[in-house]
Formats: structure tokens, sequence, C-alpha cells
């Protein structure tokens, strides 16, 4: 073979690799599932959904997923279980694949790490991952909570990956109660006097209506 010959080759076996290389997968959200509530004491919730998006160039194969908590709601107390899921259409519907382990949050983790696991994208084609979480009995209302993946949170074997997904926040819905303003101030509680106010109690209802059937005052001193 020539010397230009060679280096003709050489030149067409490159810019073939580079074209391998360059394959990309996009992620995002677009907006599913819409902020709303945080149900209490419920599993299999739904509350982020990832897509990837990969190009006519090629796919990509994911290895490893990292979301990331946002948000007012304790690890553990007004949520405690993390699950990854791989899904091919988009809606979750009992059809998906679990990735990795169940995460339980707890102190002040705000990462979740998901591996052990080779997912593909194929070429000019779409899947999704959903962050699933479970609630105990009585998170507290008005806490919130957001899992996205940020810029690098998903690693790959093959293939590249760009962009990030950011969830919307689900709220913990229930009456928030509270010390009002107009309750007495610190001071003498008069004798042989009846009905002397003492507690206002403040009801604060975000959503939905909720009807009040009882209210257990506890005493102390």
């Amino acid at each position: 073979m020539s010397v230009r010959g060679w280096f003709t080759v050489l030149s067409v076996a490159l810019v073939s690799g580079a074209g391998a290389a360059g394959a990309a997968v996009t992620i995002s959200n677009t907006g599913t599932p819409a902020a709303g509530e945080l149900l209490t004491n419920t599993a299999n919730q739904a509350i982020t959904r990832i897509r990837l998006v990969a190009d006519a160039g090629g796919g990509a194969t994911i290895t490893q997923v990292t979301l990331t908590k946002a948000g007012t709601a304790v690890n553990g107390t007004d949520w405690d279980q993390l699950d990854l899921y791989w899904d091919v259409d988009g809606t979750y519907n009992g059809n998906e694949t679990k990735l990795g382990d169940t995460a339980t949050p707890s102190g002040s983790t705000t990462a979740f790490v998901f591996s052990g696991f080779s997912q593909e994208v194929p070429t000019s084609q779409t899947r999704y991952l959903w962050a699933v979480v479970r609630t105990p009995a009585n998170p507290v209302p008005g806490r919130t909570l957001r899992l996205s993946v940020a810029t690098a949170g998903i690693l790959v074997s093959s293939g590249s990956i760009s962009g990030s997904a950011t969830g919307n926040y689900k709220t913990v819905w229930g009456p928030i109660v509270s010390r009002g303003a107009f309750s007495a101030a610190l001071g003498e509680l008069p004798p042989s006097t009846a009905q002397v106010p003492i507690l206002q109690i403040k009801v604060l209802n975000p959503k939905p209506d909720v009807t009040i059937t009882s209210v257990k005052l506890t005493k102390a001193g």
C-alpha cells in the first residue's frame, strides 16, 4: 500500500469512529407528573418522569442514575421509600422494570444512587425513568418533595448523554395548625371566672376542603 493510500484508509476509520462515539441521548422532564398532592400512607406514587431521547446517530446504554431530592419533606418521616423504574411507553401502568435496589431515605441525604443495571436507549427512540415513592401514615401537611436528575446525573457505558430533568413539587395536603395571633398573652388566670379565652387555634388548609370532626386539647402545667 502506498503512503498516500494508508493515510486515506486511516482517515476514513477515524471519521467512522468519531460518529459512533458522538451518539447522544438527551434527558428532560416535560412536566409529567404535574405539581400536586403527595398522598399520605401510600406506596407506589410515581412523582417524577425522566424522558430519554436518542438522536439519529445512535443510542446509549444507561448504567447508573442519581436522583436528587429538594423540598421540605423530612427523610423517613414524610417519605420513607424510593424506587426507580425503566419504562418504554411513558405511562406508569405496572409494565415498568425496576432498576437497582430500593432506597430508604434517612438523615440529611439528598442524593440517591441507583446502579447495577444496563438499559439501552436505541437509536432514534425514547425511553423513560420513573421515580416512585412511599409515604407513611403521618407526614406533616404543607411539606414538599421534588426529585430530579441533575446534569451528569446519569452514567452510560456506551454513547453519550446530556441535559437534566427537574421534577415538579408534590405537597402533603391537609390542615396546618398553629397558635393564633389573638391567643392570650402570658399572665394571670383570674379565679372564679367562666369562659376565659386563653388560646386561639389557627387552622390553615391549602387544599382540598376538609371537615373537622374533633379537636383534642392537651393540658400542661
